[in-house]
């Protein structure tokens, strides 16, 4: 973080707040994960 911080790209934190004040964006966020991560952790484990 520290170097993200010198190179002035540490914003995740803000985002984070962003999402996290928004009941709509987390299960939006959660949808993305479970069928789009997944299906990926499945096929490449086949």
């Amino acid at each position: 973080m520290h170097f993200e911080r010198e190179l002035g790209i540490f914003w995740e934190s803000r985002l984070q707040d962003l999402v996290l004040s928004h009941e709509g964006l987390i299960t939006l966020a959660n949808w993305i994960y479970i069928w789009c991560h997944w299906p990926v952790i499945v096929g490449v484990g086949l």
